[in-house]
């Protein structure tokens, strides 16, 4: 057997090696960290992450503009164009708060 044959079957050997070996490694961490996040996520009464779910942390603000139209009858009426006039801004913050958990 040529040389070049032999290097290439060692080559094989050992990349196939690697692959099993990198496959068995990433399959143990890969479990190992879906136990951590598993207990870590989990809504206990005694665990960290009830107060985040119970109290959220990012608060909602919103502001809204709203349009009056001013010539509503000869809109109506008429076809004639829309005349609007922008009222606001109204401002909405909510903060969620959830109960009986």
């Amino acid at each position: 057997m040529p040389c070049c044959v032999v290097y290439m079957i060692i080559t094989v050997i050992i990349c196939g090696g690697l692959a099993i070996g990198l496959g068995a490694a990433y399959n143990s961490i890969n479990d190992e960290v879906q136990k951590v996040v598993a207990q870590e996520v989990a809504l206990t009464p005694d665990g960290e992450t009830i107060d985040k779910f119970a109290n959220s942390p990012v608060p909602v603000h919103m502001t809204f503009y709203l349009f009056n139209l001013t010539n509503a009858d000869e809109f109506l009426n008429n076809g004639s164009k829309p005349i609007v006039k922008e009222i606001g801004p109204f401002y909405y913050n909510e903060n969620k708060t959830k109960f009986d958990l």
